[in-house]
């Protein structure tokens, strides 16, 4: 019965985020990709938004596994997420992500061009720092 109800609670808060962030209207995704310690790859997804009181939001979607963690498959995780929260592309002002090497240059075409079937303006940050 505990189980279920965490299910239902997590559910719940899911489309309350969902809710908030279409809300706002604009969105921003960010992304980070990891290999942990047991050699599994996994993908972080977060939102940010401004709401109605210019306050700001940084929402954490999931921890998605993935087989891989080049940048088709990190496409292929944020359309699911976008899809599943019921988010339209075209309110995607920004995407930012961390691990440079996976979304720069030609690896982070799929993305804009799914963002241009949509002709989104988008920006793009990709950042590589060291943890010191």
């Amino acid at each position: 019965m505990q189980g279920n109800f965490n299910v239902q609670w997590i559910l719940w808060q899911l489309e309350w985020l969902a809710t908030s962030i279409r809300q706002a209207k604009f969105f921003c995704v960010m992304a980070d990709e990891v290999t942990d310690v047991s050699n599994k790859e996994q993908v972080v997804v977060c939102f940010r938004s401004v709401d109605a009181q210019f306050q700001p939001h940084e929402d954490f979607i999931g921890l998605h596994a993935v087989e891989s963690i080049r940048a088709d498959t990190l496409v292929e995780v944020i359309k699911d997420t976008m899809l599943r929260m019921e988010l339209c592309i075209s309110d995607c002002r920004g995407q930012c992500y961390d691990g440079a090497a996976n979304m720069s240059g030609q690896r982070r075409v799929q993305l804009l061009r799914y963002a241009q079937k949509s002709h989104v303006p988008f920006s793009f940050t990709a950042m590589a720092m060291p943890l010191i």
